[in-house]
């Protein structure tokens, strides 16, 4: 596979169009593409081997505890299972006479009442082998912080948290439906981190104050904050379905919706479309294989389109590359504005449809070096109804799901971002 200096081509040099000599453009036309920052250090959804397991399997020491403690185990669950019991009639005795337990507040004899849930939550734990649990730092009065903000890592948690604090928890209104635990959250309605006050400005900018919030609690774990989200899951198990590298398809997906407004199906699309491109499934997409899959010649445009993609110049570009590019073009204000000035630069004859003529001039007009069946292809792919003409709908629909596209005509003809002059 040939390089791009064994075609004499380098980033400074020109092209032509319309028979006149352009530098390369030294900046996207339609600005900076925001910054996504480094790729996440963590793998927050992986978990490495280790502790227990040796090369995925139970060794024979950790197999004969595990077959000797069988009883133990039974006695545990036979106990929780009775205190979970208790605790549930003990709840329905409280809540007699309570017609509507989420949205009424509990006078102060009922709340009393429920104290003794909290011995059956203490002693839950106790059968989960909790016998002591020691506790770092004071939680501050209620006074002074009313609301708790804490970190839910696991389901004891929880357990914890109303067993020292008897609170009322916030929760999703679909889980008081569930069975047992339900009944449990009616009733409702760790180390302690210092209080935490917003600033005026958080004030006006809540989404500050969560994000100091959390950088805090992150730093209390010694962990890294990411900004993965359950999104990121849904596109690694599709990218397992595509045999790509599923760790290397974590895109930080909250970011990317904050920066792009993206949403998962266009970021489905996108990866499909870059695992088409990626056919050795490593993850990275090459200039020569982007080009490939484009069906467009090496040339200083397509380059200029790939360095897009790959702003740290390492030469290839990963999903997360690949994805922000994409995202960054079609979430773009002029990104409709374009496609329209686009498709009527390209009707020569101004009928509102495009003939084969006026696309091979157009695609021939930016690579010069177009062999006629890439051209043929390329306009059999836009015309959907294969009536040999191609209509505004063809052709914005085919742009708004391969934005590449419109980056390649923005490269070469920056001038339709311009708005047109008046003339008098």
């Amino acid at each position: 596979m040939e390089s791009t200096a064994d075609v004499g081509m380098s980033d400074d040099d020109p092209i032509l169009l319309n028979g006149l000599e352009t530098p390369l453009l030294a900046e996207f036309p339609l600005g900076e593409r925001p910054t996504i920052g480094p790729e996440a250090p963590v793998n927050p959804f992986h978990e490495p081997d280790g502790g227990w397991k040796t090369n995925n399997e139970w060794n024979y020491f950790q197999m004969m505890k595990s077959i000797l403690l069988i009883p133990l185990l039974l006695v545990r669950l036979v106990s929780m299972i009775t205190i979970v019991a208790f605790g549930y009639v003990w709840i329905r005795i409280c809540l007699i006479g309570v017609t509507d337990p989420l949205f009424k507040p509990f006078n102060p004899c009922r709340r009393f009442m429920l104290w003794g849930i909290r011995l059956v939550a203490r002693a839950v734990m106790f059968t989960m082998g909790y016998y002591y649990i020691p506790i770092k730092g004071k939680p501050a009065h209620r006074s002074e912080a009313p609301i708790i903000v804490s970190n839910h890592i696991g389901f004891l948690d929880p357990i914890f948290v109303f067993y020292r604090h008897l609170p009322v928890i916030v929760s999703a209104k679909e889980n008081v439906e569930m069975p047992i635990i339900g009944l449990f959250l009616q009733a409702l309605q760790v180390e302690y981190l210092p209080v935490m006050k917003p600033t005026v400005r958080e004030m006006k900018y809540p989404h500050e104050f969560a994000s100091r919030v959390r950088s805090e609690m992150a730093k209390a774990l010694g962990i890294v904050c990411t900004e993965h989200s359950f999104l990121d899951i849904k596109l690694a198990l599709a990218a397992e379905k595509l045999k790509q590298p599923s760790g290397r398809s974590l895109v930080e997906f909250a970011r990317m919706e904050k920066l792009f407004r993206l949403d998962f199906p266009t970021a489905k699309e996108y990866l499909e479309k870059f695992s088409a491109m990626d056919r050795t499934h490593s993850g990275f997409v090459t200039f020569e294989e982007l080009c490939t899959a484009l069906d467009l010649p090496r040339s200083p445009i397509t380059k200029q389109v790939f360095n897009l993609f790959d702003k740290d110049g390492h030469g290839s570009i990963n999903f997360r590359e690949f994805l922000a590019g994409l995202a960054f073009v079609s979430s773009h204000t002029s990104f409709s504005s374009t496609m329209e000035a686009a498709f009527k630069a390209c009707d020569v004859n101004g009928d509102g449809t495009l003939s084969r003529d006026e696309v091979e001039r157009s695609l021939l007009d930016i690579f010069p070096e177009l062999p006629p069946i890439t051209v043929f292809k390329l306009f059999d792919t836009l015309d959907i109804n294969h009536d040999e003409k191609i209509s505004w709908e063809e052709f914005s629909s085919f742009l708004q799901r391969n934005p590449e596209y419109l980056a390649i005509i923005i490269y070469a003809h920056p001038t339709l971002l311009k708005p047109p002059t008046s003339t008098s």
